[in-house]
């Protein structure tokens, strides 16, 4: 398939239609509903914490997969180890995508492999997300494996 052929299976050959003000407020509408929604959730995670204070983050792999493909990201922060990694065989999967990228793992093919992590913080928390990047960084650095009450 071309370049220019693919642009216009991926993006169309015309311009797609536009949307009016009304269309475009009731977007705005819709979005800032899913957002409250979002965050009244987030609030009830200190039902659950023990604190009474909902969670700071989200602590993430980068990928549904088991370990980053080579060359496609470059953000490991530590690699996949064989004799840690284990299958685990109580695992419950949530779909059957789930199920299948599960399927994919091998810890003798991964071993070695890198690993990646992202952070997911609340909405304009950015600076509670770097300092969370900063505390994961040296405990990984140090090889840390301590629970820690953050």
């Amino acid at each position: 398939m071309g370049n220019a052929t693919s642009v216009a299976v991926r993006y169309r050959d015309k311009p797609l239609p536009q949307y009016n003000a009304t269309e475009i407020a009731a977007t705005n509408v819709a979005k800032r509903e899913y957002q409250k929604q979002y965050m009244d959730y987030w609030n009830t995670t200190k039902e659950k914490t023990g604190t009474d204070r909902p969670v700071d983050a989200l602590i993430m792999p980068l990928a549904p997969f088991a370990a980053a493909r080579p060359k496609e990201y470059n953000f490991p922060v530590s690699v996949a180890n064989k004799s840690i990694d284990v299958i685990d065989h109580e695992f419950k999967p949530i779909d059957n995508r789930d199920k299948e990228i599960m399927a994919t793992y091998n810890p003798d093919i991964n071993d070695g492999a890198p690993v990646a992590l992202q952070i997911v913080g609340r909405r304009l928390q950015e600076e509670k997300v770097l300092a969370l990047a900063e505390y994961l960084g040296q405990a990984i650095k140090s090889g840390s494996t301590a629970r820690s009450k953050i």
